[in-house]
């Protein structure tokens, strides 16, 4: 990736024939980790800042839902969705770094867009952007095994949405990168505590 500290375009979508148009802008520290991340869409604005979610100026937890977009856990990653399909934008948080994002885009119609990359089975976008001698790229990968929180184990091909005590079979079975509980437990719910499927039968 580019060593920069300087406020940059990630991805961007306008055209005057589509109403699917989008600006995503990230601004990382001197270590690469990204310190702000701006999602501007459906002229909502989303800021990812310090591993805080706010919209529209105001401070957020998940899961979010909203008229426009829809934020929530996504196995281990965050995901912000348009209501409408034609965007995911996710990221991964450890605390308050934030190290790993990248877009999924589908639906879109003709405009301005940066070159289609095609990474493992997502189709996302690659711009660069030229302005005081910068580029920049788009795509950042997985480097190191991530850490999961409590006792939930790390695993490459794991639900995105892991069954909890409320909600023991999720209708979306998706899967991907993702933390779930050890064989024979289950999610509390938004709590990381993963207990015996015994006691969350019971709600203990």
């Amino acid at each position: 990736y580019l060593s920069s500290t300087c406020y940059l375009t990630l991805s961007r979508f306008q055209s005057p024939e589509s109403n699917s148009e989008f600006n995503i802008n990230i601004q990382r520290d001197q270590n690469g980790h990204f310190i702000k991340i701006m999602i501007t869409v459906d002229k909502v604005d989303t800021e990812i800042e310090n591993g805080t979610i706010s919209v529209d100026g105001q401070s957020i937890s998940l899961p979010y839902d909203q008229k426009t977009i829809h934020i929530h856990k996504y196995g281990i990653f965050t995901r912000l969705q348009s209501r409408r399909g034609f965007l995911s934008v996710f990221w991964e948080t450890q605390g308050s770094i934030t190290d790993k994002v990248w877009v999924s885009l589908s639906k879109m119609r003709k405009g301005k867009i940066g070159k289609p990359v095609l990474i493992g089975k997502r189709r996302t976008t690659s711009r660069c952007v030229f302005g005081f001698n910068l580029v920049l790229s788009f795509f950042f990968f997985l480097a190191a095994t991530p850490s999961c929180p409590g006792d939930m184990i790390f695993t490459e091909t794991g639900p995105a949405l892991p069954p909890t005590c409320s909600n023991p079979s999720p209708s979306d079975i998706t899967e991907t990168i993702s933390c779930q509980c050890p064989d024979g437990k289950r999610k509390k719910d938004k709590n990381v505590i993963c207990v015996f499927v015994y006691f969350s039968l019971r709600g203990i």
